[in-house]
Protein backbone atom coordinates (compact mmCIF):
# COMPACT_ATOMS: atom_id res chain seq x y z
CA UNK A 1 0.00 0.00 0.00
CA UNK A 2 2.47 2.26 0.56
CA UNK A 3 4.46 2.03 -2.28
CA UNK A 4 0.70 2.71 -4.11
CA UNK A 5 0.78 5.87 -2.21
CA UNK A 6 4.37 6.82 -3.33
CA UNK A 7 3.80 6.00 -7.08
CA UNK A 8 0.80 7.88 -7.35
CA UNK A 9 2.45 11.06 -5.57
CA UNK A 10 5.19 10.98 -7.58
CA UNK A 11 2.72 10.45 -10.67
CA UNK A 12 0.46 13.46 -9.06
CA UNK A 13 0.46 16.71 -11.76
CA UNK A 14 2.65 15.02 -14.58
CA UNK A 15 2.19 12.63 -17.19
CA UNK A 16 4.63 10.35 -15.79
CA UNK A 17 6.19 7.24 -17.27
CA UNK A 18 2.27 6.38 -18.26
CA UNK A 19 2.48 8.68 -20.60
CA UNK A 20 4.98 6.41 -23.13
CA UNK A 21 2.01 4.24 -23.42
CA UNK A 22 0.40 6.60 -25.27
CA UNK A 23 3.18 7.34 -27.57
CA UNK A 24 3.48 3.71 -28.24
CA UNK A 25 0.27 3.25 -29.32
CA UNK A 26 0.72 6.36 -31.93
CA UNK A 27 3.18 4.59 -33.32
CA UNK A 28 1.54 1.31 -33.62
CA UNK A 29 -0.90 2.86 -35.23
CA UNK A 30 1.46 4.72 -37.88
CA UNK A 31 3.02 1.08 -38.26
CA UNK A 32 -0.13 -0.88 -38.31
CA UNK A 33 -0.45 1.40 -41.92
CA UNK A 34 2.34 0.39 -43.49
CA UNK A 35 1.95 -3.25 -42.35
CA UNK A 36 -1.56 -4.60 -42.36
CA UNK A 37 -2.15 -4.35 -46.14
CA UNK A 38 -6.40 -5.61 -45.96
CA UNK A 39 -7.84 -1.99 -45.85
CA UNK A 40 -10.65 -3.66 -43.51
CA UNK A 41 -8.38 -5.21 -40.98
CA UNK A 42 -6.36 -2.12 -40.98
CA UNK A 43 -9.48 -0.02 -40.21
CA UNK A 44 -10.43 -2.11 -37.55
CA UNK A 45 -6.89 -2.48 -35.52
CA UNK A 46 -6.57 1.15 -36.18
CA UNK A 47 -10.16 2.12 -34.40
CA UNK A 48 -8.96 -0.65 -31.53
CA UNK A 49 -5.49 1.41 -30.71
CA UNK A 50 -7.83 3.84 -30.59
CA UNK A 51 -9.59 2.80 -28.02
CA UNK A 52 -6.90 1.89 -26.26
CA UNK A 53 -5.65 5.22 -26.61
CA UNK A 54 -8.50 6.78 -25.05
CA UNK A 55 -8.10 3.97 -22.15
CA UNK A 56 -4.44 5.23 -21.47
CA UNK A 57 -5.26 8.59 -21.24
CA UNK A 58 -7.91 7.93 -18.70
CA UNK A 59 -5.43 5.78 -16.88
CA UNK A 60 -3.16 9.22 -17.00
CA UNK A 61 -5.76 11.56 -15.84
CA UNK A 62 -6.86 9.40 -13.18
CA UNK A 63 -3.24 8.66 -11.91
CA UNK A 64 -3.00 12.56 -11.95
CA UNK A 65 -6.06 13.19 -10.29
CA UNK A 66 -5.48 11.07 -7.36
CA UNK A 67 -2.13 12.40 -6.52
CA UNK A 68 -3.20 15.74 -6.33
CA UNK A 69 -5.68 14.57 -3.88
CA UNK A 70 -3.16 12.39 -2.24
CA UNK A 71 -0.79 15.57 -2.13
CA UNK A 72 -3.64 17.38 -0.50
CA UNK A 73 -4.12 14.79 1.84
CA UNK A 74 -0.52 14.48 2.61
CA UNK A 75 -0.21 18.51 3.25
CA UNK A 76 -3.31 18.55 5.40
CA UNK A 77 -2.34 17.67 8.89
CA UNK A 78 -6.10 16.83 10.10
CA UNK A 79 -6.33 14.39 7.45
CA UNK A 80 -7.18 10.94 8.44
CA UNK A 81 -6.38 7.58 7.49
CA UNK A 82 -9.87 6.67 6.50
CA UNK A 83 -9.70 9.45 3.55
CA UNK A 84 -6.23 7.90 2.48
CA UNK A 85 -8.13 4.50 2.11
CA UNK A 86 -10.80 5.58 0.20
CA UNK A 87 -8.63 7.58 -2.07
CA UNK A 88 -6.68 4.29 -2.35
CA UNK A 89 -9.82 1.94 -3.09
CA UNK A 90 -11.10 4.54 -5.43
CA UNK A 91 -7.99 4.94 -7.51
CA UNK A 92 -7.28 1.19 -7.45
CA UNK A 93 -10.85 0.75 -9.11
CA UNK A 94 -11.17 3.23 -11.51
CA UNK A 95 -7.30 2.22 -12.63
CA UNK A 96 -8.36 -1.87 -13.07
CA UNK A 97 -11.33 -0.31 -15.28
CA UNK A 98 -9.22 1.30 -17.03
CA UNK A 99 -6.62 -1.12 -17.92
CA UNK A 100 -9.43 -3.62 -18.59
CA UNK A 101 -10.22 -1.03 -21.30
CA UNK A 102 -7.20 -1.01 -22.71
CA UNK A 103 -6.61 -4.97 -22.80
CA UNK A 104 -10.09 -5.14 -24.53
CA UNK A 105 -8.85 -2.93 -27.17
CA UNK A 106 -5.75 -4.34 -27.42
CA UNK A 107 -7.08 -8.12 -28.19
CA UNK A 108 -9.50 -6.61 -31.09
CA UNK A 109 -6.57 -4.95 -32.02
CA UNK A 110 -4.41 -8.53 -32.41
CA UNK A 111 -7.63 -10.48 -33.54
CA UNK A 112 -7.12 -8.15 -36.43
CA UNK A 113 -3.60 -8.62 -37.48
CA UNK A 114 -1.80 -11.55 -38.05
CA UNK A 115 1.33 -12.83 -36.24
CA UNK A 116 3.68 -12.19 -38.93
CA UNK A 117 1.77 -8.53 -39.21
CA UNK A 118 2.67 -8.00 -35.30
CA UNK A 119 6.15 -9.08 -35.48
CA UNK A 120 6.66 -6.60 -38.83
CA UNK A 121 5.10 -3.79 -36.32
CA UNK A 122 7.30 -4.70 -33.75
CA UNK A 123 10.39 -4.83 -36.03
CA UNK A 124 9.58 -1.17 -37.75
CA UNK A 125 8.75 0.75 -34.24
CA UNK A 126 12.26 -0.90 -32.90
CA UNK A 127 14.11 0.91 -36.22
CA UNK A 128 11.90 4.23 -35.37
CA UNK A 129 12.84 4.18 -31.77
CA UNK A 130 16.42 3.40 -32.82
CA UNK A 131 16.75 6.15 -35.31
CA UNK A 132 15.06 8.69 -33.19
CA UNK A 133 17.27 7.87 -30.38
CA UNK A 134 20.34 8.18 -33.12
CA UNK A 135 18.94 11.35 -33.94
CA UNK A 136 18.56 12.71 -30.38
CA UNK A 137 21.93 11.21 -29.52
CA UNK A 138 23.80 13.49 -32.32
CA UNK A 139 21.46 16.36 -31.42
CA UNK A 140 23.12 16.21 -27.99
CA UNK A 141 26.24 15.51 -29.18
CA UNK A 142 26.67 18.71 -31.23
CA UNK A 143 24.98 21.09 -28.72
CA UNK A 144 27.62 19.90 -26.09
CA UNK A 145 30.46 20.55 -28.90
CA UNK A 146 28.58 23.75 -29.49
CA UNK A 147 28.44 24.59 -25.27
CA UNK A 148 31.98 23.45 -24.97
CA UNK A 149 33.25 26.07 -27.53
CA UNK A 150 31.80 28.29 -26.16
Amino acid sequence: MLIFLFFVYLLGGSRGPTNLGHFYLEQAKECIGAEVKDPAREKEAKAAVKEAKKGILKFINQTNKSGKTLNKLFKDYNSTPEQFDALIEESLVQQRQSAATVFEARQAMLKSITAEEWSAIMARAQRQNEADAKKAAEKAAKKAAKKAKS
